[in-house]
């Protein structure tokens, strides 16, 4: 199934009421979906998946993850967070409890470890679920 909306905001609406911040739009957001993670990797890039854009957009409803960067401070002194949101099979949006900010370098690596085992627990989940025929 599929669903139509402005994802986009709903999802970082729900990473800024879990970090408790608003987002500061003069710094932009992003959010993207992550698909798998390579665990080779240390930076950003190890969280593959597609980045969802501002606007209305269709996403398949099933389990899965997303990760939201949200910005909050003054220009000198902003903060970045990064949040890993989780979509049940109804297309509901929840935080997860993996979170990290920009305050020093290898946020990736803080959150990459954490965000390969939910994801890799979500997948055995929606093995076990019965279909529907």
């Amino acid at each position: 199934m599929k669903l139509v909306g402005n994802w986009y905001q709903k999802l970082i609406k729900v990473a800024c009421d879990a970090v408790g911040h608003k987002q500061d739009y003069r710094f932009r957001p992003w959010v993207k979906t992550v698909d798998s993670v390579d665990q080779e990797k240390s930076n950003g890039y190890c969280f593959n998946g597609k980045f969802i854009n501002d606007g209305t957009t269709e996403i398949e409803v099933k389990p899965r993850l997303f990760l939201v960067m949200t910005s909050s401070g003054s220009r000198r002194y902003q903060q970045q967070h990064y949040n890993v949101i989780a979509m049940d099979e109804f297309g509901n949006l929840s935080a997860t409890d993996i979170h990290t900010d920009g305050s020093k370098p290898g946020w990736a690596l803080r959150i990459r470890d954490a965000t390969a085992a939910l994801l890799k627990e979500m997948e055995k989940k929606s093995e076990h679920q019965p279909t529907d025929v």
